[in-house]
């Protein structure tokens, strides 16, 4: 599988970690920049997919470019859980 690039990463400002660090409730990775169609796509999935459980705090969330340590630990744990399945 090739490595994610870019991604969207939705966070809680409301609810922030003991650290003072604000937590990423999902992600979704992209293999070049997203598209405001893409991102438009990620609200829609996080606001009516019940599997991540945030559908009822959807609206509060935050829906932002997602920093390259986040993608980086994602590919990580991604390549690393692969090698062994």
């Amino acid at each position: 599988m090739e490595k994610f690039t870019h991604g969207i990463m939705v966070t809680n400002p409301d609810k922030p970690n003991p650290d003072g660090s604000i937590p990423v409730m999902h992600f979704v990775g992209f293999w070049s920049e997203p598209s405001d169609e893409d991102v438009l796509g990620v609200i829609d999935e996080v606001m009516t997919d019940t599997e991540y459980g945030l559908t009822e705090i959807a609206n509060t969330l935050d829906y932002l470019p997602a920093t390259q340590e986040l993608i980086d630990h994602v590919n990580l744990n991604t390549y690393e859980h692969d090698k062994y399945n």
